[in-house]
């Protein structure tokens, strides 16, 4: 389990204590507390991020801290707001996978359920992947990025298609609101008296 503000630094009376970084069950994640697996992975690579850059960058010595997230300033203006130096977007995507034996299970990515045998290949090639990475296999490390990547690249894709989606919506209320607007005057029009000839 794991989580996020996969760089928060550790903080002592409102300031960032240099050089201490915090993440897992510790550290209060700005995605508003999603905690698995996959979160603590990202929650690393950005940890790691922001430790690389405080050790060849001359700012790293700044003490100040953002009061509405606990990613300190420095860390911020160096690598940029969490998550985005990851995964290119400032959001995470809603993944949980869940198995229910070996022939079921659910996944959620944002707004898209899963159900099936799929899933549960899934949750098990996860742990094999993940297991054989942490071991130093170059393949099972290849694997495991690549599968990462298509997550954001497919959270990018939700998102854009979602931004679309309220685009849509809102130019098809402004159409009907401009066609209710020109029906109303023309059903007003039509009631109003004929025009007279003034009396000579």
């Amino acid at each position: 389990s794991s989580s996020s503000s996969s760089s928060s630094r550790g903080w002592q009376n409102g300031h960032a204590i240099p050089n201490v970084f915090a993440i897992g069950d510790i550290s209060r994640n700005p995605m508003e507390g999603m905690k698995t697996a996959y979160t603590a992975d990202i929650d690393g690579a950005y940890v790691a991020k922001a430790i690389l850059q405080d050790l060849y960058s001359s700012s790293s010595s700044s003490t100040s801290l953002d009061p509405t997230t606990t990613t300190s300033t420095t860390t911020k203006s160096i690598i940029g707001d969490y998550p985005s130096p990851i995964t290119g977007v400032g959001s995470l995507p809603r993944l949980s996978a869940v198995s229910l034996g070996f022939r079921d299970g659910v996944l959620i990515f944002n707004d898209w359920i899963l159900t099936g045998m799929i899933v549960s290949f899934v949750k098990w090639s996860v742990k094999v992947l993940k297991v054989a990475q942490m071991n130093g296999n170059s393949l099972a490390d290849f694997t495991w990025n690549a599968a990462e990547s298509l997550t954001f690249i497919l959270h990018r894709i939700d998102i854009w298609r979602e931004n679309m989606v309220f685009i849509v919506r809102e130019a098809l209320k402004g159409i009907r609101t401009i066609v209710h607007t020109i029906t109303r005057k023309k059903a007003a029009s039509s009631h109003l008296p004929p025009a007279t000839s003034p009396r000579g």
